[in-house]
């Protein structure tokens, strides 16, 4: 029975169209964009009840650097992968020759890991420099 007080009394049932300037709305919508509101409405509400409106502010730059070290990430995760793949072949392996050849595949493998480790550090070298 309380829930169903609660929940009537917050039921959004008045309507109050306002007049706005193009430039007001343009402000507006711009909060939005940034904003976790989902509506203009929602984002009204916000400022008519004097609540927190949380704004996302995002650099360009630092998501693109992000987006790099991702695929940095998922390329080093690949290359273990492999790593352990031959590794398992190598124990398997019952020809020497054939294990020879596994092994400088792995150490191939170690070298690419090394190279993409390199260029992490490197990018993050960068992304300390800016904070």
């Amino acid at each position: 029975m309380e829930k169903k007080k609660r929940e009537k009394r917050l039921l959004l049932t008045c309507v109050v169209p306002i007049r706005i300037s193009a430039e007001k709305y343009q402000e507006l919508s711009g909060l939005l964009e940034q904003s976790r509101c989902r509506s203009m409405s929602e984002l009204l509400r916000k400022v008519i009840d004097n609540r927190k409106i949380i704004v996302e502010n995002v650099d360009q730059a630092s998501r693109l650097l992000l987006e790099e070290l991702a695929l940095i990430r998922k390329q080093i995760q690949a290359i273990g992968v492999n790593i352990n793949q031959a590794t398992r072949a190598i124990h398997v392996e019952k020809q020497p020759a054939q294990r020879a050849v596994l092994a400088l595949e792995v150490v191939r493998l170690f070298q690419q890991a090394d190279e993409r480790i390199s260029m992490l550090f490197t990018m993050m070298a960068k992304l300390s420099e800016r904070w």
